[in-house]
């Protein structure tokens, strides 16, 4: 069993990117920094979708990356 999240002051899409830019940069395995450039085109796609949940704008922002982000393959 999970402990809850602790309710957050900022807005869901916010909170959102924020979670997506951390799981990506642990997915991708790179530095967030190298990562900085993507968060305003995240943000403004999961803007449009303010009627979503925290938790699904994770998802949909997953996707987002996943689609968008063209990745150098590591030898």
């Amino acid at each position: 069993m999970t402990a809850p999240r602790p309710p957050t002051t900022r807005r869901p899409v916010e909170a959102a990117a924020d979670r997506v830019m951390h799981l990506w940069s642990l997915i991708r395995m790179v530095p967030d920094h190298e990562l900085s450039p993507l968060r305003s085109s995240l943000l403004e796609n999961l803007s449009e979708l303010q009627h979503l949940t925290e938790d699904e704008l994770v998802i949909v922002g997953l996707k987002y990356l996943h689609q968008n982000v063209q990745w150098k393959k590591q030898k």
